[in-house]
């Protein structure tokens, strides 16, 4: 059985540890170690990708979706202006956007943006939503359930940041408190507006608790790693045809119907039980069964 060892670039291991120092807490029982020993196995299920590295300028996204950004930009401006009356309304005292540090492709860090549907909280509050969560305002549930909340992130298509498709992007005390070596992966494409694993966390919010810290939990040792596995699904076998699947899989979502037909779906199931059973396979893991 090989053994091979991984180290992150000279530059990443003092970014590594730059940025975890002022990404904030998560509470999670795997911190991520910027050198690490992993096993190779033979089906290569687990590979190592330590290709963390300093923020890039290089931009993601292809001319011909930066377009097509663009023009979904204009036309959608007639809801932006609308939701961005009902947000002032029903909370008002705050920004119209929410603007959130996410940690992209390589590791870069860039500002995501979406429509508002919180109340303004505290710095220290809990940083992921609970299910029937009342900082939430009543518009808010209508754009976040319609996904309208997301439109804000057109831009972040046409600035570079991201693509349509690809992994969700996350919060960087997420990624540099939580995420094992396996997951790095998720790193290597640039991250999407939809991904698998965003799409199988909108379909499993109703298993979200109800209490914020509880939450908090539960997405990073439960539906962390699964949406993760799915979305390497798409890291490594991603297509124009999955891309369409996605985008179709995301409107029937959106109108409550599940996809569970598709053959992208059940990539993704294959792949997340492959993935989550060599996890725990491995010794001392911790993941859930």
């Amino acid at each position: 059985m090989a053994f091979f060892r991984v180290t992150t670039p000279e530059t990443s291991t003092s970014w590594l540890a730059h940025s975890a120092s002022n990404a904030g807490s998560a509470s999670c029982t795997a911190p991520m170690n910027s050198t690490l020993a992993m096993e190779r196995n033979s089906t290569q299920v687990l590979w190592p990708t330590a290709r963390i590295r300093r923020g890039s300028t290089k931009r993601n996204t292809p001319l011909h979706e930066r377009a097509i950004a663009a023009l979904c930009l204009a036309a959608s401006a007639p809801v932006l202006a609308v939701a961005s009356a009902f947000i002032r309304r029903q909370s008002p005292g705050g920004p119209v956007l929410y603007r959130a540090e996410r940690v992209g492709r390589g590791g870069r860090h860039f500002t995501m943006y979406k429509l508002r549907t919180m109340h303004v909280m505290p710095p220290n509050a809990p940083r992921l939503t609970a299910r029937h969560d009342p900082r939430v305002f009543p518009a808010g549930r209508i754009l976040r359930s319609t996904k309208v909340d997301e439109l804000p992130q057109l831009w972040n298509v046409l600035n570079g940041d991201m693509r349509f498709f690809g992994p969700r992007p996350e919060d960087p005390a997420i990624v540099h408190n939580c995420y094992e070596p396996w997951m790095l992966e998720s790193l290597d494409v640039p991250p999407g507006i939809v991904g698998p694993g965003s799409l199988s966390y909108f379909e499993d919010e109703s298993r979200i608790p109800s209490d914020p810290g509880e939450a908090e939990h539960y997405y990073v040792t439960v539906q962390l790693p699964r949406k993760i596995a799915r979305d390497l699904a798409y890291v490594r076998r991603r297509t124009p045809a999955y891309d369409l699947a996605l985008a179709v899989r995301t409107v029937l979502g959106i109108l409550g119907i599940r996809s569970q037909s598709f053959k992208s779906v059940r990539l993704e199931t294959a792949t997340e039980e492959q993935v989550l059973g060599a996890v725990r396979s491995r010794p001392g893991s911790s993941l859930p069964g």
